[in-house]
């Protein structure tokens, strides 16, 4: 499956916030206050980690397409 999202790393970030796929304020109302380590799986280009990272939450991106984890050093 990784080489479906290899050949969508260069636009999975327009098609995520076309959609509003990255909103991180679902997650965020879910958890109580307070710094969490999250894990992402699946964490695509690190568009929803980014958010997470940006709210005070360490978080760590595990995905199987190495396209998708190459974007997140470029994109965030």
């Amino acid at each position: 499956m990784s080489y479906l999202f290899d050949s969508y790393a260069k636009i999975y970030d327009h098609f995520m916030r076309l959609f509003h796929l990255d909103d991180t304020s679902v997650i965020e109302h879910k958890l109580s206050k307070g710094q969490y380590h999250i894990l992402d799986v699946g964490g695509g280009s690190g568009t929803l980690a980014a958010d997470l990272q940006a709210a005070g939450h360490q978080v760590t991106i595990v995905d199987s397409s190495l396209s998708m984890l190459k974007a997140v050093s470029y994109t965030h």
